[in-house]
């Protein structure tokens, strides 16, 4: 697999970046094991990108660095990427 060498990532590229190859899913299991979607959360100003459940009662949202090696950082998808 190669990865293009110079991209401007803006949110659209970066999340079709993520998607083709394969670092980020569509959609992860709940710990209701429902599934859940990928949304665009804004909050104070900067977009996020966040699994929400779809099960009514449950809601519950993860973050799309949720177990993972990015889980403490402050960085938006963009900001690490570039």
């Amino acid at each position: 697999m190669l990865i293009p060498k110079v991209i401007v990532f803006n949110w659209e590229t970066a999340l079709k970046f993520l998607k083709e190859y394969n670092i980020l899913p569509d959609s992860v299991l709940c710990v209701c094991r429902s599934p859940t979607r990928l949304y665009y959360k804004i909050n104070r100003g900067k977009k996020r990108l966040v699994y929400i459940c779809r099960k009514n009662n449950c809601k519950k949202q993860k973050s799309i660095f949720s177990n993972t090696i990015f889980a403490n950082t402050k960085l938006t998808i963009v900001e690490f990427l570039d």
